[in-house]
């Protein structure tokens, strides 16, 4: 994980890989020439659903460690809201301490989320 922190990646590279995880609000749009040959997760995945766990597994961990670093400065909004979405999906433990947390989650596409995934 080191390596995802000291090299200087947009995050928002790494979770746009993710369908649906970064807010409708980004204004992000993935590096030209791309990065890498995959349109998506299922993708890279080809479908292949532990392999998709263990990734959302990684990124959230990831995002978890880097939220409140310089890695995720000037993109909180779309670090926190895809938190909160990898939390609510996986029923993860560390779901109410992110909303209670002084956090930048968006709020429309968090709580329509939330409510996707009965925690609201």
């Amino acid at each position: 994980m080191v390596l995802h922190i000291t090299s200087h990646l947009d995050i928002r590279e790494l979770i746009s890989l993710y369908p649906l995880l970064l807010p409708s609000s980004s204004g992000f749009i993935r590096a030209h020439p791309p990065l890498h040959e995959y349109a998506d997760l299922n993708q890279l995945t080809r479908g292949d659903q532990e392999k998709v766990s263990k990734c959302k597994r990684f990124l959230m961990s990831y995002l978890s460690e880097i939220r409140s670093t310089e890695v995720a400065n000037g993109y909180q909004q779309d670090v926190d809201t895809a938190l909160l979405k990898l939390y609510a999906e996986a029923d993860h433990e560390s779901l109410l301490d992110l909303l209670v947390s002084d956090n930048a989650c968006e709020v429309g596409d968090s709580a329509a989320w939330l409510e996707k995934h009965k925690k609201l």
